[in-house]
């Protein structure tokens, strides 16, 4: 899975899984997770069927071929999901008898469709779990020969071991495979490292207000962004395609004062206008998610490290007017965390603003709450910068 997933995401930008992935990717719990649990796995149940074809045959180890064995483990892979459908559609037409008597092929036809689709899922399952299984199986087999023989009598122990090899082979694969193996992650690394620097020129994203987006983008490559008309704001706003590394950092500079993040999901650049061919940045967006399993420590920590950026420079806290729907803090307050928790409990998004030479940023803390109570909480941090 986890190669499926990478070689997805760098060598083809999530395009063929994006539907798939995006939603896994954000929530463990999605109905998502249960569909590709279930196709990663039944990559595997042509193993119990590879050692029962293995065990009958008794194959010797001179008899091993790499190519083979991947070929028993991709006629095992397509055999359980034939064997699913065939089970399926024989269950849906018993059910609707006469009527439903095409649901037999389409269930057969629908499994080999999620066979494919699974295949990127089970690349492991199929390259290495699948041929070592067979190895292994192979080599057991063989030990119970050499077992076997030292129980002949002296005349046809003496027969048998002269037919039989008396060398028990390593349980690892052959050296011919591992290096095929080696030349494998090789590879994947250099792809790897060569997509990712054609996809990511730049080492970070930095911003002044006031510049042309155009040149903007073309000095960073203007195919890694794109743009759309939000109607909210309303303004034309810029974006970065596809997903922004963690390591890249987000800079906001003007004049002496710089501001900056890490592990951002979005980046937008916006002109606040509804003429698109007026290129002028008069804001930037950076948007903030937190992973599974996060607490209120890392949020309250992340916020506070936040706050800090703005108590120092010319930046100068505004006092926002108040809001049923909203919660502005005390200019310049850094909440505790015994305080914090009963603040994101109302919640309620979390406000607080500064000002300094004809720019004013925001903080909003979104959804710091779980969606079911005992639930980790979720949370969404937006800062904005923008011209006044």
């Amino acid at each position: 899975m986890a190669l499926g997933f990478g070689v997805n995401a760098l060598l083809f930008d999530g395009a063929p899984l994006r539907q798939l992935a995006t939603p896994l990717s954000r929530a463990s719990d999605d109905a998502w997770t249960g569909v590709v649990l279930t196709v990663s796995l039944l990559g595997l149940t042509g193993v119990a069927f590879v050692c029962w074809r293995a065990w009958r045959r008794r194959a010797d180890l001179t008899e091993y071929w790499y190519l083979g064995a991947l070929g028993l483990g991709v006629y095992g892979y397509v055999l359980a999901w034939t064997t699913g459908g065939v089970l399926l559609g024989t269950a849906m037409t018993i059910a609707e008898g006469r009527e439903g008597l095409l649901n037999l092929p389409k269930a057969v036809l629908g499994s080999w469709a999620f066979a494919f689709m699974g295949l990127i899922f089970n690349v492991i399952n199929l390259l290495l779990i699948v041929p070592q299984v067979i190895w292994c199986w192979q080599r057991t087999v063989h030990r119970a020969r050499l077992r076997a023989i030292r129980n002949l009598p002296a005349p046809d122990r003496s027969a048998a071991a002269s037919a039989e090899s008396q060398d028990l082979p390593s349980p690892l694969p052959r050296r011919r495979v591992l290096a095929a193996w080696g030349a494998g992650l090789i590879s994947l690394v250099a792809l790897d490292h060569y997509f990712t620097n054609k996809r990511w020129p730049f080492k970070e994203l930095r911003v002044v207000l006031g510049e042309d987006v155009n040149e903007w983008m073309q000095a960073r490559g203007a195919d890694h962004f794109e743009s759309y008309y939000d109607e909210q704001e309303p303004s034309r706003v810029w974006t970065v395609k596809g997903q922004i590394p963690a390591t890249m950092p987000a800079i906001f500079e003007h004049g002496d004062v710089r501001v900056f993040w890490h592990g951002i999901r979005s980046f937008s650049l916006l002109n606040m206008r509804k003429d698109e061919t007026d290129h002028r940045i008069r804001a930037s967006e950076w948007l903030y998610e937190s992973q599974e399993h996060y607490s209120h420590e890392e949020g309250l920590s992340f916020v506070q490290a936040t706050l800090a950026k703005f108590a120092r420079g010319t930046w100068q806290a505004q006092t926002l007017p108040p809001s049923d729907k909203t919660l502005a803090l005390t200019p310049g307050q850094t909440p505790s965390l015994a305080v914090w928790e009963p603040l994101v409990a109302q919640r309620k998004p979390l406000l607080w603003a500064w000002v300094t030479d004809g720019v004013r940023a925001t903080l909003r803390v979104n959804n710091a709450w779980g969606v079911e109570p005992g639930d980790s909480p979720s949370y969404e941090v937006i800062l904005r910068f923008e011209e006044v």
